[in-house]
């Protein structure tokens, strides 16, 4: 029963930690992408 729930734990936690990463790239990403717009307007 552990044996086979181990390979579960550990991919349940990776696809987990890329969700995270996943969604910390997005933020970032549309973050720097807001950047300009604000400059633009304050122009």
């Amino acid at each position: 029963m552990l044996e086979t729930s181990q390979p579960i734990y550990f991919s349940s936690n990776n696809m987990y930690r890329f969700v995270l990463l996943v969604l910390t790239i997005a933020s970032v990403t549309a973050f720097q992408a807001s950047i300009p717009r604000f400059a633009v307007v304050q122009q």
